[in-house]
């Protein structure tokens, strides 16, 4: 990491992004371009912007963990045991993906190029699922667990870099015809363990890894920026709809294209 300020930028840049559905990775990627970052240099740093976010959303939905951990010793709170199933049938998708092809994904599509087509990709299905939503009736009954299942599927999607775990998610969620809130809701939570686990699992693989100035600069911004990021998308769940988002990913992706033709 070349310096203080490049690494509070990215921070800001993965935290921000890293809840939006625009795609954390994506915008990494072109970060790390732009700045001329090195991709074994920027493994570090990216281990500790991901544990900033994870944190991030243990801790803005600390009350929604605490209630699961104790719907273990409930015989009463199904609900909760319900929601803690949905959850670990929802990692199962991406956790075998991750460790089937993540490594061939990252080698192979860690470029500018497959970012813009990621982010159009991602693009069309946000606004397929926002727009199959007005065309049916919603469904404000609590996740099932084949559902939440297919959510995750969806999540095995964010692997590829531009398409966006919680638009992938969220849009799941869409599809299934849950509530905008709802399906915000269960991306969050769901997301946690799968951060975790991608993030543990680069630990292990490079033991090397070292703190650095720089990254615990990385570590705070991205831990900031996740906690406002998580705020605003849960006000726009609650008001709006997620096309402006589309809007941007295109005018990002045509960006990216325009740039690279030139």
């Amino acid at each position: 990491m070349q310096s203080y300020v490049i690494a509070t930028l990215l921070g800001i840049v993965q935290g921000f992004t890293e809840f939006l559905p625009v795609s954390s990775t994506g915008h990494l990627i072109i970060f790390e371009s732009f700045f001329g970052i090195a991709a074994a240099d920027a493994v570090p740093f990216d281990v500790a912007v991901h544990l900033a976010t994870v944190l991030a959303v243990i801790w803005y939905f600390r009350a929604d963990w605490l209630h699961l951990i104790k719907s273990f010793t409930s015989r009463i709170d199904t609900r909760g045991r319900q929601l803690l199933l949905n959850i670990i049938l929802g990692t199962i998708p991406a956790g075998i993906a991750g460790i089937l092809f993540e490594d061939t994904i990252t080698n192979t599509f860690r470029t500018s190029l497959a970012v813009a087509i990621g982010l159009i990709a991602g693009s069309a299905l946000i606004a397929g699922a926002e727009y199959m939503r007005h065309r049916r009736n919603h469904d404000s009954g609590m996740i099932l667990p084949y559902e939440g299942f297919i959510i995750g599927i969806f999540q095995a999607l964010a692997l590829f870099p531009g398409i966006s775990r919680s638009g992938a998610t969220i849009s799941g969620g869409l599809l299934l015809g849950k509530t905008r809130v709802e399906a915000t809701h269960y991306s969050f939570l769901l997301s946690t363990p799968i951060i975790i686990a991608a993030s543990l699992k680069t630990i292990v693989a490079r033991p090397e890894i070292v703190i650095t100035g720089p990254n615990i600069f990385g570590f705070i911004a991205a831990f900031v920026s996740a906690i406002a990021a998580i705020n605003l998308i849960t006000k726009i769940a609650e008001r709006s709809t997620l096309m402006p988002f589309v809007y941007y990913r295109l005018a990002l992706a045509g960006a990216i294209i325009i740039t690279l033709a030139l």
